[in-house]
């Protein structure tokens, strides 16, 4: 399945229904490609986070506890202009 922003614009609660969807349909061992720019989303749903910036990709296993620690390894290994 491949999705694009789907939580862009929509409500909180149509989000709730979609999350739940996304991961009964990722633990049936289905394969979600899902472009967003919430890291917390992605953090929930995702086994690997591909991080994109100035066309270079950034593979990232999804062992984080808490999306705050995935932008912390974004800001500390990607260099992002501005956030310095």
């Amino acid at each position: 399945m491949f999705l694009d922003e789907p939580f862009g614009a929509i409500d909180f609660i149509s989000a709730e229904s979609v999350m739940d969807f996304l991961k009964a349909y990722r633990d049936k061992h289905n394969t979600i490609v899902l472009s967003t720019h919430l890291i917390d989303i992605a953090q929930e749903v995702a086994d690997e986070i591909p991080f994109l910036n100035n066309g270079k990709v950034y593979q990232l296993e999804n062992n984080f506890s808490h999306p705050k620690e995935i932008k912390k390894w974004i800001r500390d290994n990607v260099n992002l202009p501005g956030y310095d």
